[in-house]
């Protein structure tokens, strides 16, 4: 604790954001490896994947309402406990070779369901700390800390750690979620919206959420802009693997090292996002298309290693401005008390797309050819720029 102290509590939510990202990234690679220990069954260890995602889609609405009726300090640390509880319990069951898969599906989806209210709440807890005008440099450092834990350090270290024992990646996680919770634990609470505010909170969360977001210009403008990217981002990502292995003839072991190429792009882009801060958001909304369209169109008219680590550089830090950019325009667009509901479904809308542009990229990419639908995504997010560059001017100015 005598070095958590010095911290300031904007520090400390963005360690314990950092240190929850890195145990996602543990997680991430270590569940479907011990999926693939237990079973031989394909079915099986997608269904793992498929439990650990399929929160997003069905609880998210419901964590932004618990987020806003309750203390958010609180509900963080409770959480935090939470997981490690729960992370510490299947370790126990990995050392002792008691999960069948049934039970490793019921993990996964617990867990998933843990970690979509501890980002949601995480999500809130920034504009609460944080001077509106200092928006951008908290959730740049913010995105900072997830793209290292969740897709450089996480998955690395994940790894490794099977690679000595199946139970360790899930000791480690509890460990780090133990310091979450001790990072959290010591910050002045904040108040729980009073008693006219909770009435605003409806039964049917999900409704609430996207009642709030329809009904303002600005948070529907930056929610489907959002949803277009990510749509397009999911499309051509599915499609990596078979890019590397395929159309560059790379050994799929190349695969994890186009993955780190991709998150460092992610860390440059966060990490200079907190400068762009007073530039019009429909200037950032039209680079940021246009960032997105060009690499595409090219890896798909000329994939070579050159173009691929090019696209997976741009589009990745040009992911990471957006997300700090736009993240801090939604916090300050919606009232305190509404923050978790706008947070959640905003997550659970832009999770959406990016699944339906899963499918229907491997739909595209199955009629036609890989390269082809590349291109395509390319061509269609040029072809968005002005019109989500006029869509900002007129609705999120």
């Amino acid at each position: 604790m005598t070095a958590i102290a010095p911290l300031t509590p904007t520090q400390r939510v963005v360690a314990a954001s950092g240190l929850s990202n890195l145990a996602d990234g543990i997680r991430i690679v270590a569940l479907p490896l011990v999926a693939l220990e237990v079973t031989s069954s394909p079915l099986w260890v997608a269904a793992v994947f498929a439990a650990s995602q399929a929160p997003w889609l069905l609880v998210s609405p419901w964590a932004g309402a618990l987020s806003d009726r309750t203390d958010r300090i609180r509900l963080a640390r409770r959480t935090a406990l939470l997981r490690s509880v729960l992370l510490t319990g299947l370790a126990a069951l990995l050392l002792f070779d008691l999960v069948p898969i049934p039970l490793l599906v019921v993990m996964a989806f617990v867990l998933g369901t843990s970690e979509v209210l501890a980002d949601t709440v995480s999500g809130v807890l920034i504009p609460l700390l944080v001077p509106a005008e200092k928006l951008e440099r908290a959730n740049s450092r913010m995105v900072l800390a997830e793209v290292l834990g969740n897709e450089l350090v996480g998955p690395a270290i994940g790894g490794l750690l099977f690679a000595f024992a199946a139970f360790l990646p899930f000791v480690t996680n509890a460990g780090l979620l133990g310091v979450v919770f001790l990072l959290l634990t010591g910050l002045r609470p904040f108040a729980a919206p009073e008693d006219d505010e909770l009435a605003e909170v409806p039964t049917d969360a999900s409704t609430g959420g996207l009642s709030i977001i329809r009904s303002s210009p600005q948070l529907r403008t930056i929610t489907m802009s959002t949803a277009a990217l990510a749509a397009v981002d999911g499309t051509w990502f599915s499609l990596l693997a078979l890019v590397v292995t395929i159309e560059l003839g790379l050994p799929a072991a190349a695969l994890g090292i186009v993955l780190a190429v991709g998150a460092v792009g992610g860390l440059v882009g966060a990490a200079v996002a907190d400068r762009l801060a007073g530039i019009p958001l429909s200037t950032v909304a039209g680079l940021t298309f246009a960032a997105m369209a060009g690499p595409l169109a090219v890896l798909g008219w000329l994939p070579n290693r050159f173009s691929l680590v090019v696209a997976l550089v741009v589009t990745s830090a040009a992911f990471a401005v957006w997300n700090v950019v736009m993240v801090s325009a939604r916090q300050r667009g919606t009232k305190s008390s509404e923050l978790g509901r706008v947070g959640a479904t905003h997550r659970m809308v832009v999770m959406t797309a990016a699944l339906v542009g899963t499918l229907v990229g491997g739909f595209i990419a199955e009629v036609t050819s890989l390269r082809l639908t590349l291109v395509v995504c390319g061509v269609a997010t040029a072809l968005a720029v002005p019109v989500v560059r006029r869509s900002f001017r007129v609705h999120a100015s």
